[in-house]
């Protein structure tokens, strides 16, 4: 406060009325109360903005950790669905085969009647062919006979 009253010296010794010296003394006295911080001010306040940020941190240190928590929990219901998702797939996949192997299977079986079949088919054809060749020698041989017959009872007679 001697700085004060030093203002107000300096303030007379220049023919300022008196009242005009104190009332400016006085506003500046409220001013440095009012609107000029102390040093133990400041130091209130950064203690406040200080225990303010250690709680904000330790307020976000609580939101990560609960985050995490809830993000490991998303983790394990997106693999409990995936996995069931992959069983489903097998399921389907393994359905799909089984339809594909009994279409396969009866594909085999109609493939089978039909060389059956063809087969079948071939067979006759081939031992109706070798009836009429066994027909055709049969005729062929005993007309070759007859005629062997003949020219030998020629040759026969002529001698």
């Amino acid at each position: 406060m001697d700085f004060l009253y030093s203002l107000y010296e300096a303030l007379l010794s220049i023919n300022v009325p008196s009242d005009r010296a104190r009332a400016v003394v006085d506003a500046m006295e409220r001013d440095m109360v009012t609107v000029l911080a102390t040093r133990a001010d400041l130091d209130n306040r950064f203690l406040l903005l200080k225990q303010e940020i250690a709680s904000q941190a330790a307020l976000t240190a609580r939101e990560f950790v609960a985050m995490g928590e809830r993000m490991d929990q998303m983790e394990k219901r997106l693999e409990q669905r995936i996995e069931a998702q992959g069983r489903r797939l097998d399921e389907r996949i393994d359905q799909h085969t089984a339809r594909l192997e009994e279409r396969i299977e009866a594909q085999g079986r109609r493939l089978d009647e039909r060389i059956d079949q063809q087969g079948a088919r071939f067979e006759a054809q081939l031992e109706a062919r070798l009836d009429t060749l066994k027909a055709s020698m049969t005729v062929r041989l005993g007309s070759m006979l007859f005629v062997s017959m003949g020219l030998l009872f020629a040759a026969l007679r002529l001698t």
